[in-house]
């Protein structure tokens, strides 16, 4: 076989590939979770929750938040990067990591949208 023939395989596969794979990945939802069902077999694992803000505390690297749905309570931290418009009593949508901290567990969030 003529190696332009082979090159036009071999691009003609890996655009497909690449097609694939940008359709797989717009198509993969974040699984919502209600605060009450995350525990420490979600730690590393990235969840969504939508909740009301309870409180909030600014300290110079970050943004803590108690976010709270009908079945339970979470803290989400933010780490500043630019203002954020989030007041008490929002309601939010929060996608990010589960993690522990001082032996309670957390979302470090990627993305907070008021809703």
């Amino acid at each position: 076989m003529k190696e332009s023939t082979l090159f036009k395989i071999a691009l003609f596969f890996s655009l497909i590939g690449i097609f694939l794979i940008v359709i797989i990945a717009e198509n993969l939802e974040i699984k919502l979770y209600k605060i009450s069902s995350i525990t420490s077999s979600n730690l590393d694992e990235k969840v969504k929750i939508i909740g009301v803000v309870d409180s909030i505390k600014e300290t110079p690297g970050l943004i803590i938040l108690d976010v709270k749905d009908e079945t339970g309570k979470i803290k989400v931290i933010l780490f500043k990067e630019e203002k954020i418009e989030i007041n008490k009593y929002d309601n939010i949508e929060v996608i990010g990591k589960v993690t522990k901290y001082k032996n309670l567990l957390e979302i470090e969030a990627e993305t907070i949208r008021v809703i």
